[in-house]
């Protein structure tokens, strides 16, 4: 289960990076759930064809991940923001500023 969810943040992120083909076979399996078998009659390709589109790009979706770190970074800004809130309800401004400035700063 945590492997689809990764993927379909990835894909999010990376959608637009994808061939039309890709993005069709990822939107149908991550964003409607089709089967392999339902993904294969819509399209008109084997239901090998649709398991091979889907490693093939979900590989390409880690590539892209591993190159800019996109989804890294939303996880760590999220842990930088609930530290400031955190920090922030704690009266204690100075630690709240900094983690808003290593968002801020990238």
């Amino acid at each position: 289960m945590q492997d689809i969810v990764r993927t379909g943040l990835l894909f999010a992120f990376y959608e637009k990076l994808l061939t039309d083909r890709q993005r069709k076979v990822m939107s149908f399996y991550l964003d409607d759930n089709y089967s392999l078998a339902e993904i294969s009659e819509e399209l008109d390709i084997s239901r090998q064809g649709v398991h091979d589109i889907i490693k093939r790009t979900t590989q390409k979706l880690e590539d892209y991940e591993k190159k800019l770190c996109l989804c890294a970074k939303l996880y760590r800004n999220r842990k930088l923001a609930a530290e400031a809130i955190e920090a922030a309800h704690l009266n204690k401004i100075e630690l709240a500023d900094e983690k808003i400035g290593k968002i801020v700063e990238g």
